[in-house]
């Protein structure tokens, strides 16, 4: 006798059955409570090799993925109520495996690469690990692109989260260290639903190119973002010197900075500190964009001149700052460049031999 003390608690078991279909294994506990462990068949693998497996990454076959759609219930409202239910069954794709390794596992991961059914790599991800048997899950989407305006990714960050795939069959690479297993997982829509194919391709058709559009504010953030950091180091190198010279160039720097932060403000709204007010109800790029993407991906229903018009509205408010980028480092920053350059900053001092 061994107890599995892996999600299952400490509690009676009277009685147990197999779900052949689905291969789940029902648990009798007390009173008319049920407990339910989801796809045993990695642990049947594992009871015909008396638990033990030779290799040092084990991937076991996955379970089809349905993209199921979830509402509240009819009759009561779930977040409020309080009624006691049990969690569901996890919507996300399984993907269970075994590591078999004799030393102690300390902060390890493996690297997961998704492929689609054209061998195109849709997804990477990494999932931290234990000794023996795992399993996780992934959330059926692709990658995506830098999000709107966001600063460069820092090394070893989650690449962000883009589209859910189209139902079909996909291909899970693991690797551990030097090792690496694979399996494949069928995605499926929501049978009550039928087929979205066409309104999801809909959807990437509208949303697509006003993401590539919104890459012109990603370029822009970057390059305020770096002369940012450049004001700074200057107002650092100026911080105890004194002069005309000095204090004109201290007055131009801290005039660079405050005409950025016009220009952020512009793209995703000022930013109060006061309490109870928070931002102001003024059209921003961010808002602009938003209300179209929300538009185009949320329904259920293909977009249509609706998006087409809040997606006409983005671009223009992205055309804006655009130009307001194009001009301050046309004329505010290129004449602010020539004035640091032609400043001599004296940061030495003359110093007596010691008697």
């Amino acid at each position: 006798f061994q107890q599995w003390k892996n999600g299952y608690p400490s509690v009676s078991t009277y009685d147990l059955a197999i779900q052949e279909r689905e291969a789940d294994l029902v648990i009798a506990t007390f009173g008319r409570a049920i407990w339910i462990l989801d796809d045993i068949r990695p642990l049947r693998e594992l009871a015909a090799h008396k638990g033990i497996l030779t290799k040092t990454l084990t991937v076991f076959p996955s379970p089809e993925a349905y993209q199921a759609q979830y509402n509240a219930a009819k009759g009561y409202e779930w977040s409020t109520m309080g009624l006691y239910q049990a969690p569901n069954k996890n919507s996300n794709a399984e993907v269970s495996f075994f590591i078999n390794q004799q030393e102690k596992i300390k902060n390890d991961s493996v690297h997961i690469k998704i492929y689609d059914s054209e061998n195109n790599n849709i997804r990477n991800l990494d999932w931290k690990v234990t000794i023996g048997y795992n399993r996780n899950y992934w959330g059926m989407h692709e990658k995506d692109i830098r999000r709107i305006g966001a600063p460069k990714p820092k090394p070893h960050t989650p690449e962000p989260r883009g589209f859910e795939v189209l139902p079909g069959r996909y291909k899970i690479v693991m690797e551990f260290k030097d090792k690496k297993d694979s399996t494949f997982i069928t995605v499926k829509d929501d049978p009550r639903l039928g087929n979205r194919n066409a309104i999801k391709l809909a959807q990437r058709k509208m949303y697509l190119p006003l993401q590539q559009y919104g890459e012109k504010i990603t370029t822009g953030m970057d390059q305020i973002r770096e002369s940012q950091e450049v004001c700074s180091k200057i107002l650092t190198q100026l911080k105890d010197l004194s002069g005309d010279n000095i204090d004109s160039l201290k007055k131009q720097t801290l005039s660079m900075q405050q005409k950025m932060q016009e220009i952020q403000d512009k793209i995703f709204g000022k930013t109060y500190h006061k309490q109870g007010r928070f931002s102001d109800n003024l059209m921003t790029v961010m808002k602009a964009y938003r209300n179209a993407a929300y538009a185009i991906s949320s329904k259920d229903v293909a977009p249509g001149a609706q998006e087409e018009q809040l997606v006409a509205m983005a671009k223009k408010e992205i055309d804006n700052v655009v130009k307001d980028i194009n001009e301050f480092y046309a004329n505010d920053w290129k004449t602010y460049r020539q004035l640091v350059e032609n400043t001599k900053l004296d940061l030495f001092k003359t110093y007596q031999p010691i008697e």
